[in-house]
């Protein structure tokens, strides 16, 4: 039994690491926000803690719910797919909003200083992306089977997947910003371009995730 628990939360620490790792969207809108506003680390890590455990309560309280109630693993994995879906569309639809908003500032900029929209509200639209996106191994790989084993490893399985989730997505947020604000970097991440840098980001990740890249 100890061998087998071991397996589960291994398992649960590694999915989460890889999950997290391979999808920029995961990192890269929150870093590019964070250069694009000027924002210090501090402050890019506690929005990244907060949009990740967002995106990490969707799929928990999912998961749970669907337990308590019975409902079959099948059922669960298309809301899940369904979620994904609304998310990535919703994450490129806001790329591309921000693509045409840098476009139209560097155009104006000759004319005066053009609007810039402020970071609550970009905030605000990033979490509630975050919060639609799902985590998609969570529940057929880990929930499901820890449940089948007892509440107490269900607890553990979701909090070692949580914590390791947190962990890689603040780490790749500062790795990024980090090189985002290097010399040879500067110029993209805080020219004349750089809301449409950010718009383009967004859109490249949404788009990732609307073709399952």
């Amino acid at each position: 039994m100890l061998t087998e628990l071991s397996i589960l939360y291994f398992a649960a620490a590694s999915v989460a690491f890889i999950h997290t790792l391979i999808g920029p969207d995961h990192y890269l809108p929150l870093a590019a926000l964070a250069r694009n506003r000027g924002w210090s680390v501090g402050k890019a890590l506690r929005v990244t803690l907060i949009c990740g455990l967002g995106h990490l309560a969707g799929s928990i309280v999912l998961g749970a719910a669907g337990l308590i109630a019975g409902a079959n693993l099948s059922r669960l994995a298309w809301l899940e797919f369904a979620r994904g879906q609304l998310a990535a569309w919703a994450l490129l639809s806001l790329g591309l909003v921000y693509c045409s908003i840098g476009l139209r500032d560097f155009l104006r900029r000759r004319y005066g200083n053009a609007p810039q929209s402020s970071d609550s509200r970009r905030s605000r639209l990033l979490f509630l992306v975050f919060v639609l996106g799902p985590c998609e191994p969570l529940i057929p790989v880990l929930m499901f089977p820890a449940a089948a084993e007892s509440m107490a490893t269900l607890l553990a399985v979701v909090i070692i997947f949580s914590m390791t989730t947190l962990a890689v997505m603040t780490f790749m947020v500062g790795l990024t910003l980090h090189y985002m604000r290097s010399p040879r970097t500067e110029s993209i991440f805080s020219g004349r371009c750089r809301e449409l840098t950010f718009g383009t980001i967004m859109s490249l990740c949404g788009l990732t995730m609307v073709l399952g890249l």
